[in-house]
């Protein structure tokens, strides 16, 4: 018997009969099941109940265990079946009603019941996690029972149009017409097969239009969208009218943006209604796509002229299939537009680059600083030009401490090997071009104690 009583309980067990000790000692007390510690029933029964215990039966069982407090310990039970009967009771002659394992599963008194009702109604809204359960009795309201400042807000009027406009397409959105059907609006469904299907194709009812050349390698965003915009750019002009979802002095570009929303919208509530179909056909279609903007000539590492770090410089496409520089790193050039490169490098005066200039372009500013650190450099030596370049600065020629490993010579460059100009193709990183562009110091640029250099020759020589 002494084995099965918790191990820090042992030494403080006297030397009486087992009987006679469970009878004083252990009945207020219920070994844990699942380990060696001793749990007292008052507050064992005061915790919440398991979590598929009522609330109602819970507030009983915490009832009855304040109840427990003014007992004598020969009175107090863990289950009903554990109490002391007296000398009038009879447990054989009870009824299955009466008979209970645990309080809470003991069945209620009807005034109980009554008690609990109104405690349901009014705790309702009390409690940490009393709404938890409020998630599963949501339901869609439809528009017109709200009231009218709802309804004339811009969020239900976007979800009227995303509705009309779902209604102008077809089932199947993501799937192009089957061509053996061409007078019906039936989908291709056979995408088990390895049937080479278009890059793109209209989803609008009734309209068949699609990718024609198959081998030409082009962005079908571009090909779609200016197929949209002839041949439905009415039907989205309307909707957007009706709903007052763009105004009058928005650009085309805005005009743009609130219909590529709109019809990405559709497409996705159409979509919504039913399982996408997966298969070769769909697969071989992804991977033509993602040859569009991943190809060889699209993509390359590139080093940061200011900073030298490597970035993955990347030509891509927009929402609308214009070109876009999608990568960390690009090269900058200067054209009618933008002269950003050129007040970059040169730093006029006006727009107060001076500083900026010498702190992160300036090699005699470099030396001046940090000079006696790199002095045994031969990559810094005289007439070496490893990480070095001249640059036309206000009228002078003067050395710039750089990396111009990637920097490409434009035809209308005239200058030799060891100078740039501002019709350099210069590769620089997002980071460093945007502190540039501001006139601000860039903290990583090589001129600013980041120079490292080549590994030395006597750690890589043989």
């Amino acid at each position: 018997m002494l084995e099965k009583v918790a191990p820090e309980m042992r030494e403080t067990i006297p030397a009486e009969l087992t009987s006679q000790f469970y009878k004083q000692r252990f009945y207020p007390t219920a070994m844990n099941l699942f380990g060696s510690r001793v749990v007292n029933v008052s507050d064992a029964v005061k915790k919440s109940p398991p979590g598929n215990i009522s609330r109602k039966s819970a507030k009983r069982s915490k009832t009855n265990a304040d109840d427990l407090t003014p007992m004598h310990l020969d009175d107090m039970f863990f289950c009903d079946w554990q109490k002391k009967p007296h000398r009038d009771e009879d447990l054989t002659h009870m009824s299955p009603e009466d008979m209970f394992f645990c309080d809470w599963q003991k069945k209620p008194l009807p005034d109980e019941e009554e008690d609990d009702e109104e405690e349901d109604v009014s705790s309702s809204s009390d409690g940490e996690h009393s709404d938890d359960e409020d998630v599963f009795n949501i339901r869609r309201v439809s528009v017109m029972s709200s009231n009218e400042e709802y309804q004339s807000s811009f969020l239900c009027r976007w979800w009227k149009a995303v509705e009309e406009m779902q209604s102008q397409l077809r089932d199947g959105v993501l799937l192009p017409l089957d061509p053996r059907k061409v007078s019906e609006d039936n989908v291709f469904c056979e995408v088990e097969t390895a049937f080479v299907l278009p890059n793109w194709h209209c989803c609008f009812r009734n309209c068949k239009c699609c990718e024609k050349d198959l081998g030409e390698q082009r962005s079908h965003e571009q090909e779609i969208w200016k197929h949209i915009s002839s041949k439905h750019g009415q039907i989205i002009e309307s909707i957007m009218t009706k709903y007052e979802l763009s105004d009058a002095e928005d650009d085309c570009a805005q005009f743009d943006e609130v219909a590529f929303a709109l019809l990405a919208s559709g497409i996705a509530e159409k979509e919504r209604m039913s399982v996408p179909l997966l298969g070769h056909a769909t697969d071989r279609r992804a991977l033509r796509q993602l040859g569009e903007v991943f190809a060889e000539d699209t993509s390359e590492v590139l080093m940061c002229f200011i900073c030298g770090s490597k970035y993955l410089e990347h030509k891509g496409f927009d929402k609308f299939g214009k070109s876009q520089e999608k990568g960390e790193i690009s090269f900058r050039t200067n054209d009618h537009t933008c002269d950003k490169l050129h007040r970059i490098l040169t730093a006029d005066k006006k727009n107060k680059f001076d500083e900026a200039w010498r702190y992160n372009f300036s090699y005699d500013y470099f030396q001046t600083r940090f000079g006696a650190a790199v002095r045994t450099d031969p990559s810094l030596s005289e007439d070496c030009y490893e990480w070095l370049r001249k640059l036309t600065y206000r009228g002078q020629k003067l050395e710039i401490i750089c990396n111009p490993e990637d920097v490409r010579s434009s035809r209308a460059c005239t200058h030799n090997a060891e100078e740039i100009c501002k019709q350099c193709a210069i590769p620089v990183c997002n980071s460093c071009w945007q502190l540039a562009g501001q006139g601000k110091k860039i903290p990583r640029a090589l001129a600013n104690d980041n120079f490292i250099g080549y590994v030395h020759n006597f750690l890589c020589g043989s």
